[in-house]
């Protein structure tokens, strides 16, 4: 699938989780441990990573919520498979900024 094909070459991909088209993604900074990439309830400087990557999606036009160490993913019920794979070509495009932090 694509989630395991994204697992596979982004480090710092964790857990993915969902329920139909709702669905979370975790942002590793060590995938050994499961440390997520910031804090739950993270501020300052500990989102400097989250930050890069919510303004890369934006960037590459996708709308989602980034916070602390998720990207939440909450597409509508009208979408298509390939607005689907567009939408996880630009997540897998913001991932390569975190996976430059995962130690």
């Amino acid at each position: 699938t694509k989630i395991e094909e994204m697992r596979s070459k982004h480090p710092s991909m964790g857990a993915f989780r969902n329920t139909g088209l709702l669905g979370c993604l975790d942002i590793l900074k060590n995938k050994t441990t499961g440390e997520l990439i910031a804090p739950y309830n993270a501020s300052g400087d500990d989102l400097k990573v989250t930050n890069l990557i919510a303004a890369k999606v934006r960037e590459l036009g996708l709308y989602t919520f980034v916070r602390w160490g998720y990207i939440f993913i909450a597409p509508p019920l009208c979408i298509n498979e390939k607005q689907i794979d567009e939408g996880l070509a630009i997540i897998s495009q913001a991932l390569s900024i975190a996976d430059e932090y995962v130690v």
